[in-house]
């Protein structure tokens, strides 16, 4: 009888044990896939059913998403026993998205013949965003580069007004049309610059989302206002 609620005992705590571990699996945000050395799919958690839709239990990593940098990471780990960690980007359904794999070898011997852990972390809007910023970098770089430019051309100009023009009626006129137009080049620097403060701010505090109440319309005019100069250069209303 003590021997019979031993084992009775001891079946609870494994099948405690075997229900905790398959919900901390299931529970995992990222996509994780266990694969045997032929790249069959032998266990897969919710995220990774969820996200590559029926039969994946069933199915060869081959078949899914079939792309060849991870296929061939895949095998390199299997190889090498060396863990490796990639990035790739996988179309499936007219989709678009890029991951980050984190590819491990099956550290002890497996009865299941579990060989590999895949772990697939979803990273399109952490790329977007870099994507984003990279670009208006270097739009905001060529846009305070042109202001500078054009007043230091204006400044080039004053130096030499007052030996090309002796009229002093024409030369008060003139540095008047060239300070205001220096005045409105740098008013454009200033407004680039602190877009660029606003935007280093925003990334600093991207996790805080704002849930302020805006006005569209008074962002819009504001948008609009500081556009207008660079329309009038293109002649668009």
């Amino acid at each position: 009888i003590n021997l019979q609620n031993k084992w009775r005992e001891k079946t609870v705590q494994l099948q405690s044990a075997v229900a905790e571990s398959g919900l901390l699996f299931d529970t995992i945000p990222d996509i994780l896939l266990m694969i045997d050395k032929d790249l069959n799919i032998l266990r897969a958690n919710n995220a990774a059913v969820n996200s590559f839709r029926h039969g994946i239990k069933a199915k060869n990593l081959n078949n899914i998403p079939n792309d060849e940098i991870l296929i061939n990471s895949v095998n390199y780990v299997l190889k090498t026993g060396k863990g490796s960690v990639i990035e790739t980007t996988i179309k499936r359904n007219n989709k678009i998205q890029d991951f980050r794999v984190m590819i491990e070898k099956f550290p002890v011997e497996s009865s299941t013949e579990i060989a590999a852990v895949v772990i697939m972390q979803e990273i399109t809007e952490e790329k977007r965003r870099k994507q984003l910023l990279k670009d208006f970098v270097a739009n905001a770089s060529h846009e305070i580069r042109t202001p500078i430019t054009s007043v230091i051309g204006f400044l080039e100009n004053l130096k030499t007004l007052d030996e090309e023009e002796k009229d002093l009626k024409v030369r008060r006129k003139v540095r008047k049309e060239f300070f205001d137009i220096m005045t409105t080049q740098t008013n454009r620097i200033s407004v680039l610059l602190n877009d660029l403060l606003l935007l280093s701010k925003a990334e600093m505090n991207y996790s805080n989302l704002p849930s302020d109440k805006v006005n569209i319309n008074t962002i819009l005019a504001e948008v609009i206002d500081r556009s207008r100069h660079l329309a009038a250069e293109k002649s668009i209303e």
